[in-house]
């Protein structure tokens, strides 16, 4: 009985009355990470008053200045490739996700670049918003990684000569950080030099020395795992740049080609991608046995190649896409002298944005990009959620209805894109508007309200870095006590209304009052402490009621339905009184994944059937060789075919 009171009275516990030096130890750990630290401050004002307002979006240390040997300074910053999701839950596996690489190159000076190919959006076009706020947004993190560049964005940071490997690939230098005081750099503009960079300016090289040529470097157990253009992969210290030891040796004369090699590292696994004339070769290691292995199958993964970083997703992140592929951007498997020429032979006419290759594992050759495949979606055009009221939907709906039609055909290219704005256009530049809040400041100077309150806004995209204690939208993706969810904190601008005492979207509450009028109040006994919390379990509530009342068994998607059984996990743990809906949501599941088997059986029902009429085709034009062959041995006697070709001509 004791034990359940010290368990009741720990529940209710308010956080907002934390003692201030453990609010100060925790907001200084979260520093670092730009997205929880602003979640942290919209918790609550004390929290907010207890820690500085950050002026930076991904991280909160970077962009960090380092002095270099040369005499000039050069920016270290942080890059980001997310999925963009929307918040509106009626675009919800409707639209596909966007995927986009952010950068800042100072604090608050933001670039949205094309995932692969690294050019610049034009935020100018028509497919964006006037004001683009990624807190409008669900951003899922692909892949984190940093870079060297001046303020302006120019990589060309050691002012090197370019040799013919690196004359046609746009990066010039690849960075791995591993937390300590120094960066380590593979100079491809020098023909893959390894050194490192310290953050007093001091240069040293690997033990390798100046005159080993790596080809590329990835993360491997808190180590560089380096591979040479030969396919010898290397275990390299981040500390002091010795070599550990030889993870793989030289690939075989035939597996060896004459492009650079890519590493990617995916589950603890190093994979290594060969480009050959046309085909890709994807090999694992084997650090036993010292030897990479072929992998001819990558199985319902998606592998996207970009100029420094190789990184598998799964497929069931996007709507829609196949694994099994390789996407790859043009020039980025130059050989070592330069040469690019498949790949002008294959990017001869690419769409704006879509200058990207696509290579199946089961095919003999990679193709171009067509914008009528599901795959393009991920890339160009963004989706209809990012700017709902542009003028230019009309047609987008047209050519996705087209493409997606009975007929199965593609629709249409869309118009050329040529006339439109260049992309390379100037980086966003976030100002702060709080002239009362320094770009450094210590963790226990105190700020007031309306100081705190202020948006850091920019021309291009608005950077709410403080966020309002209004209705959080959606589940994120980062992290959350209850199920691994978490909450994306946004001020909204609908219309609230008070129901049980919570602040909630003002069209759901008439959902929510039928709820509560047929099973009564199905919050009494919770364990969450948190307002806002509190309005995101409602709303989402609410809209699984939606769902389930708007959808049938065949209308149900793969999205609704993972956001259904996921929601309905976290509500539970929040011990909201849900068994009147657990058996609507567990049927819904359940007739969704039959929908998918029942769709899997009819598409190897009709793969099988062509392979039957295409055997059946071939049958036919043997037997019709054969009585060809037949006919022609007739007409020939047999002492006529042993006798020389050219017998009596002279």
């Amino acid at each position: 009985m004791e034990n359940r009171e010290v368990k009741k009275q720990r529940r209710t516990v308010d956080w907002s009355e934390l003692p201030k030096v453990v609010v100060l130890i925790i907001g200084f750990y979260l520093l670092p990470d730009g997205s929880n630290y602003r979640r942290f401050r919209g918790v609550c004002r004390k929290w907010r008053k207890s820690s500085p307002p950050s002026t930076h979006f991904l991280c909160a240390t970077y962009p960090r200045n380092l002095p270099t040997q040369l005499g000039r300074s050069v920016n270290l910053i942080t890059k980001k490739t997310c999925l963009l999701f929307p918040i509106d839950i009626k675009y919800i596996g409707i639209f596909p996700p966007w995927l986009v690489t952010v950068e800042e190159l100072n604090p608050g000076k933001l670039v949205i670049r094309h995932p692969l190919t690294g050019i610049k959006f034009d935020l100018n076009d028509d497919y964006f918003p006037k004001t683009l706020n990624l807190f409008n947004f669900r951003l899922v993190a692909m892949e984190c990684g940093y870079k060297l560049c001046h303020p302006n964005g120019d990589e060309d940071v050691f002012s090197s000569e370019v040799t013919d490997f690196c004359r046609n690939c746009p990066i010039k230098t690849k960075t791995l950080y591993f937390g300590l005081d120094s960066v380590a750099i593979l100079s491809l503009d020098q023909g893959g030099i390894l050194g490192f960079l310290n953050f007093n300016g001091e240069w040293r090289f690997s033990e390798l020395g100046p005159k080993f040529r790596l080809d590329d470097i990835e993360y491997y157990n808190e180590n560089i795992c380096a591979v040479s253009h030969g396919g010898q992969a290397l275990l390299i210290s981040s500390v002091d740049g010795r070599v550990i030891k030889v993870l793989c040796t030289l690939l075989s004369k035939n597996d060896f080609g004459n492009k650079r090699k890519l590493l990617a590292v995916y589950d603890d696994e190093v994979y290594l991608i060969v480009r050959k004339i046309y085909k890709f070769w994807v090999f694992k290691m084997n650090e036993e046995l010292q030897k990479w292995e072929r992998v001819y199958d990558l199985g319902d993964k998606v592998l996207f190649v970009t100029y420094d970083k190789c990184f598998f997703v799964n497929d069931d992140e996007f709507h829609g896409v196949k694994g099994n592929c390789i996407v790859f951007p043009k020039n980025c498997f130059p050989t070592e002298f330069g040469d690019n020429s498949v790949d002008d032979e294959l990017f001869q006419s690419p769409e704006k944005y879509l200058e990207l290759g696509v290579f199946y594992m089961n095919s003999d050759n990679p193709k171009l990009m067509s914008p009528n495949e599901e795959l393009s979606d991920l890339f160009w055009p963004p989706p209809e959620w990012l700017n709902p009221d542009s003028d230019i939907w009309p047609f987008i709906r047209s050519k996705e209805h087209s493409k997606h039609g009975d007929d199965g055909q593609g629709a249409e290219n869309p118009p050329s894109t040529s006339n439109q704005k260049d992309t390379h256009v100037e980086e966003v530049v976030c100002e702060n508007n709080d002239v009362s809040v320094p770009a450094t400041n210590s963790l226990g100077q105190d700020y007031g309200k309306d100081a705190a309150e202020k948006n850091i806004q920019g021309t291009g995209v608005i950077l709410d870095l403080v966020p309002h204690n209004p209705s959080p939208k959606l589940v994120n993706v980062d992290s959350l006590p209850l199920n691994a969810s978490a909450i994306e904190i946004t001020h909204d601008c609908a219309s609230l209304e008070k129901f049980q005492g919570i602040d909630v979207s003002s069209n759901l509450v008439p959902v929510l009052q039928k709820i509560w009028d047929k099973h009564g109040n199905i919050i009494k006994g919770h364990i969450v402490q948190s307002n806002s919390l509190l309005t995101w379990a409602l709303e989402s509530l609410a809209n699984m009621i939606i769902i389930l009342q708007k959808n049938t068994g065949d209308s149900l998607n793969n999205s609704q339905a993972d956001y259904l059984n996921s929601t309905l996990a976290d509500l539970q743990l929040m011990k909201f009184r849900l068994d009147w809906l657990v058996p609507f949501v567990e049927r819904a599941v359940a007739v969704h994944k039959s929908k998918c088997q029942k769709a899997i059986m009819i598409n190897l029902e009709t793969r099988k059937s062509k392979l039957l009429a295409e055997m059946h085709e071939l049958e036919e034009q043997m037997v019709q060789q054969e009585k060809l062959m037949a006919e022609s041995l007739m007409n020939c006697a047999p002492s006529v075919l042993e006798k020389g070709l050219a017998e009596g001509l002279c």
